[in-house]
């Protein structure tokens, strides 16, 4: 089960122990909200980087999962390549090697859009327990928490850094 809450881009604040094992945090670990659109060809994003508390560890297990599976997603996008480029005597036999080729630009541009676009917040989510949901055009961004009572601390540091000091 998880919990998502909103935070103003500005005030967002965070319990000083990790993000995911709830250990001392002796680090921070960005954690990106973004809202745009990416058609390959043209893009328009806006992003805020959230700088959640977290452990050496942690974060360091993180990055390593990123590396790694950033690397198979790029033997995935050759490995679809190579597929279709096996493919290019059948088009040919019937015709249609027009087809295969958009079929290969396609196909290479569909995984590497999936690459870039929808591996960062499955990694965070698995490796951290929290992912960026969205950002609004209000400056609002979503963080969804698998730990639902480091959220609930998160909400409530973050309402009281918004009340004025007397």
């Amino acid at each position: 089960m998880s919990t998502s809450i909103d935070f103003p881009t500005g005030a967002a604040r965070f319990p000083q122990r990790c993000v995911r094992c709830a250990a001392s945090a002796d680090t921070t670990i960005a954690v990106e909200c973004t809202s745009g659109i990416d058609l390959v060809v043209f893009k328009y994003w806006r992003w805020h980087d959230f700088p959640l508390p977290c452990c050496s560890p942690c974060k360091s297990r993180r990055r390593w999962a990123g590396v790694l599976f950033h690397i198979l997603g790029l033997l995935a996008v050759c490995g679809v390549f190579c597929g279709m480029c096996e493919l290019e005597p059948l088009f040919t036999r019937m015709g249609q090697r027009d087809l295969w080729l958009w079929l290969i630009l396609g196909t290479t541009a569909g995984s590497l859009y999936l690459c870039r676009n929808w591996l960062t917040p499955v990694l965070d989510a698995a490796f951290l327990g929290v992912r960026g949901v969205r950002l609004t055009k209000t400056g609002i961004g979503t963080l969804k928490f698998r730990d639902r009572d480091f959220a609930i601390e998160s909400e409530s540091l973050s309402k009281e850094g918004d009340q004025p000091h007397t």
